[in-house]
C-alpha cells in the first residue's frame, strides 16, 4: 500500500517548474474546449479529452487530482455512486449485449472519475480556473457559430467536417444533438459575461447567443424543457430572497406575453 502511495501521491522523479507550468496551461485549454468540440463529432471530443489528460497525469496537478478522487470516494455522495455502479454492472451481466451494456457502465464511471480528478486540479488554481473558462467561451462561440452556419446558411461545412465531401444536402436537424449542450453551456457562459472582462464579455455572450438561436433553430424540446427549468429555479430563487421583485417582473412578462398575443391576433 505504501508503494501504491507514493506511486499516486509522490512525483517518483521530481518535475521542474520551468517543465511542468506548460502542462498547465495545456491541460486547462483543453479541458475547456472539449465539451464544445463536440461539434466536430465524438472522435474530435474523445481526442481532446484524451490529450487533457495526458497534460494532467504528465503534470505536478496529478496528485492533488488523485487525491481529490479519493476523498471523495470515501463520502456518503462517492459510496453512493460506487453502489450505483456495482448495481449497474451486475445488471449488465444479465443483459442481451453484455459488452455493450459494460462498455456504457464503464464510461459513466470512468467520466465520473475524470470530473472529480479534473475538479481537484483546478480547484486549488485559480488561474487555471480562468484560462480553462476563457477557453470554453472561445471554442463554444467557434463551435455555435459552425454549427449555425451549417445549419442555417452552409450544409456544405458540415459534410466537409464529416469528410462526406463538398456536398449541399440539406443537414436539418443534424445538430440537434449539440443545441441540447446548450442547456450547460449557456449559464456558464452568462457566468463568464459577468465575470470577466473586456472582450470575454463580448465573447461569451455572443457564444451564448448563438447557442439558444442554435436551440431555436433545430427546434430543440429537450433544451428548451431545460431552460424552462432554469427560469423557474431562478424565479424561486428570487422569490425566496425578494417576493415582490418577483411578482413585478412577472406582471411585466405577464403583460409583455399578452400584449405580443394581442398583436398576434390583429395582424
Amino acid at each position: 500500500s505504501k508503494v501504491l502511495q507514493k506511486t499516486l501521491f509522490e512525483d517518483v522523479m521530481p518535475v521542474p517548474m520551468l517543465k511542468t507550468q506548460p502542462l498547465h496551461s495545456v491541460f486547462a485549454v483543453l479541458i475547456g474546449a472539449a465539451i464544445p468540440s463536440l461539434v466536430l463529432g465524438r472522435a474530435v471530443f474523445a481526442v481532446v479529452v484524451g490529450l487533457s489528460l495526458l497534460a494532467l497525469l504528465s503534470s505536478d496537478l496529478r496528485s492533488q487530482a488523485w487525491r481529490e478522487v479519493l476523498a471523495a470516494s470515501k463520502t456518503t455522495v462517492g459510496v453512493a455512486v460506487i453502489a450505483t455502479l456495482l448495481l449497474w454492472v451486475l445488471s449488465a451481466l444479465g443483459s442481451n449485449f453484455i459488452i455493450r451494456s459494460l462498455e456504457a457502465v464503464l464510461r459513466t464511471g470512468a467520466f465520473v472519475c475524470i470530473a472529480v480528478m479534473v475538479f481537484g486540479a483546478l480547484r486549488p488554481e485559480p488561474k487555471l480556473q480562468n484560462l480553462c473558462l476563457k477557453s470554453l467561451a472561445v471554442v463554444s462561440l467557434i463551435g455555435a457559430g459552425i454549427a449555425l452556419l451549417a445549419t442555417m446558411v452552409m450544409p456544405e461545412l458540415y459534410w466537409c467536417l464529416r469528410l462526406e465531401g463538398w456536398s449541399s444536402v440539406p443537414i436539418n436537424s443534424a445538430y440537434k444533438g449539440y443545441a441540447a449542450i446548450s442547456v450547460l453551456l449557456v449559464p456558464i457562459l452568462i457566468w463568464i459575461f459577468l465575470a470577466f472582462r473586456n472582450v470575454w464579455q463580448l465573447v461569451s455572450l455572443m457564444a451564448a447567443a448563438c447557442f439558444l438561436l442554435l436551440v431555436w433553430e433545430t427546434y430543440n424540446r429537450a433544451a428548451i424543457a431545460g431552460f424552462i427549468g432554469i427560469v423557474f429555479a431562478v424565479a424561486l430563487t428570487v422569490f425566496v430572497n425578494d417576493a415582490r421583485r418577483l411578482v413585478a417582473i412577472l406582471c411585466v412578462g405577464l403583460t409583455s406575453l399578452l400584449t405580443a398575443r394581442s398583436e398576434g391576433h390583429t395582424s
